[in-house]
């Protein structure tokens, strides 16, 4: 009797050992088809897996309870991921992918800043529209968002494919080979350049390479707009730019509108409405104090570029250092007075 009960208590065992690992891989099965499909008709995944609704509907909320938890444990931000039934298709779906895909609100914020960009063709967005429309299924109201912000797109004046020479740009600054190119400026005027190719920016609607040119004895970092270089070569030379000195994030912080010139530490006042707007458009700007009517501030800049914000700003920004700069601004303004007095 006792060797009875003692193999009756390891049936038992082995059964619930069975039985738990059934329920795991019904989970898991049920994990991969949500991947997969992103959505599952109930009935015909249980008559799949040979069991109840019941049982289905706890497998469910055991998988969203897993996602919040992982979700909370994680620091996620946006929508939880969470599998709902859709009672107008009797389907269920999952609302957003896992953090390591695409999930709706991320296919949203990126198509808006591809639109806004205005850096590609349509050609070029149109693929790439594409490509984001495929990361989400067929009944998703994303693909008809995605569909009219491509209908209204305005591509930019030059027209130029440049997303396969971006990437040929930068495998030579990968390389570290010297490159060779013919390009053509603002006034049309055309040059044959070779450079060091240091970086790829991107700045207001254009793509910018960084390069670096040698003249006898000194050496001149200037910007190249992407879709003006025409017959581009990568030479077998060795660029004599060090690999990975050039520090962009400082770059861009101290260059607006991609227009070189001087190096300034300026300051100023600002009375408009919205100062984190000015601190978003200078990255270098801190607040050193406050006036009755706003604020004072200290900005590390390249003089050209940012004069041209400055002028922007009307009587909402008055720059008081250096005293160099002041009698420049000062200067520009007098030519645009003169501009519309002239012929008074």
């Amino acid at each position: 009797m006792e060797f009875i009960e003692e193999n009756d208590k390891k049936i038992d065992i082995d059964e619930e050992i069975m039985s738990e690992r059934l329920t795991i891989y019904r989970i898991l099965d049920l994990y991969n088809l949500i991947n997969k499909e992103k959505q599952f008709n109930k009935s015909a995944f249980v008559k799949d897996s040979g069991t109840s609704e019941r049982t289905v509907r706890r497998d469910i909320k055991c998988l969203n309870d897993y996602f919040k938890r992982n979700y909370e444990n994680n620091g996620s931000i946006g929508v939880c991921r969470e599998i709902n039934y859709c009672r107008k298709d009797n389907i269920y779906k999952v609302n957003l992918r896992g953090d390591s895909d695409f999930s709706e609100s991320d296919i949203y914020a990126f198509v808006k800043v591809i639109i806004q960009s205005r850096a590609f063709t349509n050609k070029e967005i149109k693929r790439m529209l594409n490509i984001l429309a495929s990361q989400v299924n067929y009944a998703s109201a994303i693909k008809e968002i995605i569909e009219k912000e491509g209908l209204y797109y305005v591509e930019p004046q030059h027209k130029k494919d440049i997303i396969d020479l971006l990437w040929i740009v930068r495998n030579s600054i990968e390389r570290g080979k010297k490159i060779e190119f013919d390009y053509t400026r603002a006034d049309g005027r055309k040059k044959h350049h070779i450079v060091n190719p240091i970086a790829i920016v991107f700045n207001e609607y254009y793509f910018y390479l960084i390069g670096e040119i040698e003249k006898e004895n000194s050496k001149m970092e200037i910007s190249f707009r992407v879709d003006r270089i025409e017959n581009y070569i990568e030479t077998k030379k060795n660029s004599t730019y060090p690999y990975g000195r050039f520090e962009e994030d400082k770059y861009r912080k101290k260059v607006q509108f991609m227009y070189t010139g001087d190096f300034k530490t300026i300051e100023f006042e600002f009375f408009g409405d919205s100062i984190e707007a000015v601190l978003d458009r200078l990255p270098t700007a801190k607040i050193i104090g406050k006036t009755d009517k706003g604020y004072k501030v200290r900005a590390e800049i390249y003089g050209e570029g940012v004069k041209r914000w400055i002028l922007s700003q009307k009587e909402f920004l008055k720059v008081t250092k250096p005293q160099d700069y002041v009698e420049e601004i000062k200067n520009t303004i007098e030519k645009m007075y003169n501009m519309y007095t002239k012929n008074i």
